[in-house]
């Protein structure tokens, strides 16, 4: 191998591996998982977005919203539509003044009610707003709903949780806990 001013050569021409090149995508963000693309992007679901948003926009005044449960086939767009609606809510209800929550919550990950109520309110919480810090282990189940409960009560009128691949959690305890979530206070 030799260095003269450029890239380091060897016999097998790898040099050129390990410079800057252009790139294979030209926006690699579209891969992300968690990535919602524009209205005009998502194609013949704006009949589901339609009706999941009637379902959801009480929360834009601040009202309770209808529980919704979407299924259908594995890629049919289920958790974009999910996404992109509560996007949408979030926002307009911030016009009005009123502050909406969202978490989503992958159940294939936090397939137990632990982990699923842990990671509600880790992704719900703004330890800088609140003084709440939510550890990663350490607490029992009730804890972390009691922390769930002083995060919506601090920062939130309204709560979208999308319990993405529910059917990955163990047991329906966890939907119990948030359809009773007013009841908490």
């Amino acid at each position: 191998m030799t260095q003269q001013g450029g890239p380091v050569e060897n016999a097998s021409g790898l040099g050129e591996a390990f410079s800057a090149q252009d790139h294979v995508f030209s926006k690699k963000e579209l891969l992300d998982v968690g990535y919602v693309p524009g209205p005009t992007h998502i194609v013949a679901r704006n009949e589901e977005i339609r009706r999941l948003a009637t379902a959801l926009n009480p929360a834009i005044s601040g009202d309770d919203p209808s529980n919704v449960f979407l299924y259908g086939k594995t890629g049919t767009g289920k958790s974009l539509c999910a996404r992109y609606t509560t996007n949408r809510i979030v926002d307009a209800a911030a016009e009005n003044g009123v502050t909406v929550g969202r978490v989503v919550v992958d159940c294939s990950q936090e397939n137990t009610e632990t982990r699923a109520v842990r990671a509600t309110v880790r992704g719900l919480n703004d330890p800088g707003e609140t003084g709440v810090t939510v550890p990663e282990s350490g607490y029992g189940r009730s804890r972390y709903y009691s922390l769930l409960w002083d995060v919506l009560d601090d920062r939130f009128d309204v709560v979208f949780v999308v319990l993405d691949e529910i059917d990955c959690l163990d047991g329906t305890d966890f939907l119990m806990q948030l359809s009773r979530a007013t009841e908490a206070k």
